[in-house]
């Protein structure tokens, strides 16, 4: 889909483009086409969802490791923490969807309240997300 236009796109891949606007990750799919290879089916929604998800393990790692040998003489139990999140909308949605313990499903929900180049704060604490 990259350097294609809405338009193309839709015209092109119909399914896909109402269930990317609707927010429906499992009929999202992408074939991906590599010369000599047979073609992969992807779902873009759930792995943008799983690649979130990653990445808040390892904020959390890091700032786990951060609180127990610098800040709190090792007593992580009442430790609270604050993550900015800057980033484009899908990326944002993401990271906030998975912080907050929700689905792909969540995505390009009307209600979200992390809207395409949005700002978030996210407060946590010891417990996680």
């Amino acid at each position: 889909w990259e350097g294609r236009g809405y338009g193309e796109l839709r015209d092109a891949h119909p399914g896909s483009w109402d269930a990317w606007e609707r927010g429906i990750p499992e009929e999202m799919t992408v074939m991906e086409t590599r010369e000599g290879e047979e073609p992969v089916e992807h779902h873009p929604l759930i792995e943008l969802w799983e690649r979130a998800d990653a990445v808040w393990d390892e904020i959390l790692s890091i700032e786990r490791e951060k609180w127990s040998r610098d800040e709190c003489g090792g007593d992580e139990s009442s430790a609270e923490r604050t993550a900015l999140i800057v980033a484009h909308g899908n990326l944002g949605q993401a990271l906030l969807g998975t912080a907050m313990g929700w689905d792909a499903s969540g995505f390009n929900d009307p209600e979200s309240v992390f809207g395409n180049c949005g700002l978030c704060e996210v407060d946590f604490g010891d417990a996680g997300r």
